[in-house]
C-alpha cells in the first residue's frame, strides 16, 4: 500500500510539474534549438514549443522535472514529462531507472506521457517500465540527455505504449 500511495503521489507531482509548464507562455523557446523528441510505439514525436527543465532541492530529495510540450486546444496540452528523483545531488552521466529510491519510497525517474486527447500515461504504473534516463551535458542554461521506457494508461492500468530514442535538450530554469 506504501508503494501504491507513493505512485500516486509521484504522478500527482509530474501533473503538477507538466500544468505549471504549461502556464508559462512568457518563454518562446521555439526560436531556440531547445527540444525534448523521443519514438512512442514507433512513431517520432517532438516537443519545441514549450520545453522546461527544473531542479529543485528540498533536502534530503534532489529532483529534475523536465517537460517538453505543445498546446492543442484550451487547456489540453501533448507532451512528455520525466522526473528525476534522488537522495543525492542529480548530476550527468549517471543512468536514472525506476528502481526505488528507498530513503525516499519513490522512483528515481519516471515518464509521463499526455497525448493529444489529453489521455496519461504514467511509467510508476507500469508493472516492467524499464525507465532509463541520462543526463549527458548541464550546465546553468541547459540540460541534455536520453530516455526510454514504458508508460500505462491512467485510465485502465493495462494499456501500454512504449517510448524510445528519447532525447532532449531543454532550458534550465
Amino acid at each position: 500500500m506504501k508503494l501504491l500511495t507513493s505512485k500516486l503521489l509521484l504522478i500527482t507531482v509530474l501533473l503538477g510539474m507538466v500544468a505549471l509548464s504549461s502556464c508559462n507562455k512568457d518563454d518562446d523557446s521555439s526560436s531556440t534549438d531547445y527540444y525534448l523528441q523521443f519514438k512512442l510505439d514507433g512513431t517520432n514525436k517532438k516537443y519545441i514549443e514549450i520545453t522546461t527543465a527544473v531542479f529543485t532541492t528540498v533536502l534530503p530529495l534532489y529532483s529534475c522535472a523536465m517537460v517538453g510540450e505543445k498546446p492543442i486546444t484550451g487547456n489540453i496540452y501533448e507532451g512528455m514529462g520525466i522526473t528525476i528523483s534522488s537522495d543525492a545531488e542529480i548530476v550527468a552521466n549517471v543512468t536514472y531507472t525506476d528502481a526505488i529510491v528507498a530513503s525516499l519510497g519513490t522512483p528515481a525517474a519516471s515518464l509521463l506521457f499526455t497525448d493529444e486527447a489529453g489521455a496519461q500515461f504514467a511509467s510508476v504504473i507500469a508493472v516492467s517500465p524499464g525507465v532509463q534516463v541520462i543526463i549527458s551535458a548541464m550546465d546553468a542554461n541547459s540540460v541534455t540527455g536520453y530516455f526510454s521506457g514504458t508508460v500505462v494508461s491512467t485510465a485502465d492500468f493495462t494499456t501500454s505504449r512504449t517510448v524510445t530514442e528519447g532525447q532532449f535538450h531543454l532550458p534550465r530554469l
